[in-house]
């Protein structure tokens, strides 16, 4: 794969970093929501305060307007990469992996995309409720039985293909 043209040189460079904000947002947000329930469970752990319980869904719903915004980028720049690059999927097999990795896991993206929307408004409304958001928030946890996991494992493992490059002919 030959970058030989600078605005494809630039779908690379803000494709690789929109999706660092989307996963590091996506990893930042995961270590927050879990913060607040008892290990293994969803249940919300008993010494935590209303106000505690607020002011961390108003900074899981600040990252997740990142994390939106990121990921509808890194679809676009991917998108556009793609065509701009002119791959050959036959000679990068390692990229044809990624890009049916990110086809499959789309619609649960969008699907978890709504519901992050949903929860995203709520909380930046005045005077949203607490127990509409934790609603969401433990819906948005449990949805699709885990696949969000897996997609989650998948996608980092783009990124092990995309260092490690297998199935490449020279």
């Amino acid at each position: 794969m030959r970058l030989n043209n600078l605005r494809t040189k630039f779908f690379l460079f803000a494709m690789i970093m929109s999706g660092f904000f989307w996963l590091g947002g996506t990893v930042y947000r995961s270590i927050i929501a879990y913060r607040l329930f008892e290990p293994f469970s969803l249940v919300v752990r008993s010494e935590l305060t209303y106000e505690s319980i607020a002011q961390t869904l108003l900074i899981i719903g600040g990252v997740t307007v990142y994390i939106l915004a990121a990921y509808i980028l890194f679809i676009v720049f991917y998108i556009l990469f793609v065509f701009n690059s002119k791959i050959n999927f036959k000679q990068n097999g390692w990229f044809f992996m990624s890009t049916i990795i990110f086809a499959i896991f789309l619609p649960v993206e969008i699907f978890l995309m709504n519901i992050d929307l949903q929860f995203a408004l709520l909380v930046h409304s005045q005077g949203f409720d607490l127990n509409r958001g934790m609603s969401l928030l433990i819906q948005r946890i449990g949805a699709l039985s885990g696949l969000p996991a897996i997609s989650f494992f998948a996608y980092f493992t783009t990124i092990w293909l995309a260092i490690f490059q297998p199935l490449r002919r020279i």
